[in-house]
């Protein structure tokens, strides 16, 4: 591999105007780039930093000059993940020796309100078995997640879900029951202020 275009002519054996006695018996040699090298990016968001790092390392790439960055993050509130790479996106074709700049979470941002609030499930008919659905959206899920599933729920039962608010972004947690919509809960940011007061 190297630097030149592909199938150009980077070499040759015998050399321009190298003389040789008889062309007959001469054997012309070249030598053709391959273009350069290249690998697939790998996938480094999600990844902890340390496994970010090792990452770059195993596949011949370099970690930019301070490039580092940490950043609070409502989409990955766990702090030390990677939440960016950059400038290569996962499959991109990268050359080895590229420069990889990462951006890792801090944790949430210090607005936010993580929160746990129990929810109320109950079959569509008692003593018959119903499959239920929680889906979430929240400040960390900006499309419904499906948060839980139960099967066979046959009574009526509390569960907990863990979410967060941030003063722009309530969540709403969807209930259903036998694919059909059984409950909608918004949670709001004052929800959140009120039980963190304990009220």
């Amino acid at each position: 591999f190297m630097d030149e275009e592909p199938d150009t002519v980077v070499g040759q054996v015998p050399a321009a105007n190298e003389e040789f006695d008889d062309p007959a018996t001469v054997m012309v040699k070249l030598t053709v780039s391959k273009g350069r090298e290249s690998i697939k990016m790998p996938t480094l968001v999600g990844l902890t930093e340390t496994e970010a790092k090792n990452r770059i390392l195993v596949n011949n790439l370099k970690l930019a000059k301070d490039g580092i960055s940490y950043v609070a993050s409502y989409q990955q509130p766990t702090r030390g993940r990677v939440i960016k790479q950059f400038p290569f996106e996962p499959n991109d074709d990268v050359t080895p020796g590229a420069e990889i700049s990462l951006t890792i979470s801090s944790g949430l941002p210090e607005e936010a309100g993580p929160m746990s609030v129990n929810i109320p499930l109950k079959p569509a008919q008692e003593g018959k078995p119903s499959e239920i659905k929680v889906l979430l959206t929240d400040a960390q899920y900006e499309t419904p997640f499906e948060y839980q599933v139960l099967k066979n729920v046959t009574k009526a039962e509390m569960l907990q879900v863990k979410l967060i608010v941030s003063p722009e972004k309530n969540a709403v947690i969807q209930v259903k029951v036998d694919n059909n919509t059984a409950d909608l809960i918004t949670i709001t940011y004052q929800d959140f202020l009120a039980q963190k007061s304990g009220k």
